[in-house]
């Protein structure tokens, strides 16, 4: 057993995900009837639960992203700050390129080149 979170439903498909306390994010492609781990080696999902996010899903139903990245991990090399995308429903997942975007840090000052709390970036 263990404690789960960042349930992620697809508005447009049957692919849902939910990451656990172990550090996995699982990937379901019929609605969670059954589930299979996504490759530690693209994605990792942390224990720090309440602050970990969901997968977000675009209007292409196949491309869908993802960061689990937080303000206190910015040295765990085990978790990296990097988006990645996926443009096969989840299937693999790759580093997309979010620099020259500007964030917030936890208390409100501008990020230049450090490690933002959200990222808004084009996927053209």
């Amino acid at each position: 057993g263990g404690a789960m979170s960042g349930l992620s439903i697809s508005p447009w498909s049957d692919v849902w995900f939910v990451g656990t306390d172990m550090g996995t994010l699982f990937r379901s492609a019929n609605r969670g009837q059954t589930w299979l781990p996504v490759s530690h080696l693209e994605a990792r999902f942390h224990s720090i639960l309440p602050v970990s996010g969901p997968v977000g899903f675009t209007t292409d139903p196949d491309v869908m992203l993802f960061a689990a990245c937080h303000n206190d991990l910015l040295d765990d090399p085990l978790y990296p700050c990097v988006a990645i995308r996926s443009a096969d429903a989840g299937l693999t997942w790759d580093a997309i390129n979010v620099t020259g975007g500007s964030g917030l840090s936890n208390d409100g000052k501008p990020l230049l080149d450090s490690n933002p709390k959200e990222w808004v970036t084009s996927l053209q």
